[in-house]
């Protein structure tokens, strides 16, 4: 199974998830290296991100199935993964050629139904996440599993991941580059889902969506809120990461 995704705290996720499902997966992190991982060797499923740098999913999804038709190579089952839940997004990627498109954060349960279509065997149960406020580790917890150093390991990750953000953001908008805010944001966004920091996760959708209309005043205002939101999340992390 090849796995195709940019942010390293979902690819730590769906690693583990696959893992508990019984399977071993090969990762890239964007669609130019997935294309050339994939011509190298016969997957049974590809599961890719749609919003990357390089090559995004849509034209990874477009590249490998050009490909093989070219060469009459079997058809290989795409999953696409995607935050956004964009209205017709489902319809645009699968008229690329995607045959399941999924949205992030899954769980166990979800992506083993999704895999069992395309082949694989039954997924395993797992309970459904809590709703959290600030920050709830129940719903990593159910996504990954219990096990005390993955969520650690996971943890410290997003910890790195909502540093680097805040800098990445902070230069971008001390750039005027307001594009590169929106695409840090989707960035976070889908790591904050993941790991139960969903108020933030709500921010960060506020902030990709106003960047992606290029007007400054709209970005400042959510951005304010956006650090102060961060601030919570990082303390609430921390706090869990604290020894019992």
């Amino acid at each position: 199974m090849l796995v195709v995704e940019d942010d390293a705290v979902n690819r730590k996720v769906i690693l583990r998830q696959l893992g508990l499902l019984g399977y071993a997966a090969e990762v890239e992190v964007n669609g130019a290296n997935g294309l050339a991982r994939w011509r190298a060797g016969r997957f049974a499923i590809v599961l890719t991100d749609l919003h990357m740098p390089e090559m995004d999913g849509y034209m990874l999804t477009v590249s490998i199935r050009e490909e093989e038709a070219r060469s009459g190579a079997p058809r290989t089952p795409i999953v696409a993964l995607t935050a956004n839940a964009l209205p017709g997004e489902a319809a645009r990627v699968k008229a690329l050629g995607a045959d399941e498109y999924l949205t992030k954060p899954l769980s166990l349960r979800q992506l083993g139904e999704a895999l069992g279509r395309w082949g694989a065997v039954e997924a395993r149960s797992a309970p459904p996440p809590a709703s959290p406020a600030v920050f709830d580790v129940a719903v990593l917890r159910g996504l990954v599993g219990d096990d005390p150093e993955t969520l650690v390991e996971l943890l410290r990750e997003f910890l790195r991941g909502c540093a680097a953000a805040e800098r990445e953001i902070a230069a971008a908008w001390a750039a005027g580059n307001t594009r590169r805010v929106g695409e840090v944001a989707h960035r976070l966004k889908s790591s904050a889902r993941s790991v139960g920091a969903a108020s933030l996760a709500d921010l960060c959708a506020d902030v990709e969506a106003a960047a992606s209309s290029g007007a400054p005043k709209p970005v400042e205002a959510r951005l304010e809120r956006f650090v102060a939101a961060l601030s919570l999340v990082q303390d609430a992390v921390g706090q869990e990461l604290k020894p019992k």
